[in-house]
């Protein structure tokens, strides 16, 4: 018997209980324009102001989570 495995890229969700929620004020809190980061978005790049990210492992799964905030450079 094979084993299949369904793969998810990414899904957008509220955060599972092991973890951090952050609300809406830390997260403007926490991103803060920079010298290299005004550089970047002038030269149309994209700029990830903020990333937490967490793996979760038990016996019966393996997840991770990620909040990020990234620039908004489409035309």
């Amino acid at each position: 018997m094979e084993n299949t495995v369904e793969l998810e890229k990414y899904k957008i969700q509220k955060p599972e209980n092991w973890a951090s929620q952050i609300n809406d004020t830390q997260l403007t809190e926490s991103i803060k324009e920079s010298e290299f980061s005004s550089k970047q978005v002038e030269e149309g790049r994209d700029y990830c102001y903020f990333l937490d990210k967490i793996y979760y492992t038990s016996d019966t799964e393996n997840s991770e989570y990620a909040c990020v905030a990234y620039t908004l450079n489409e035309p």
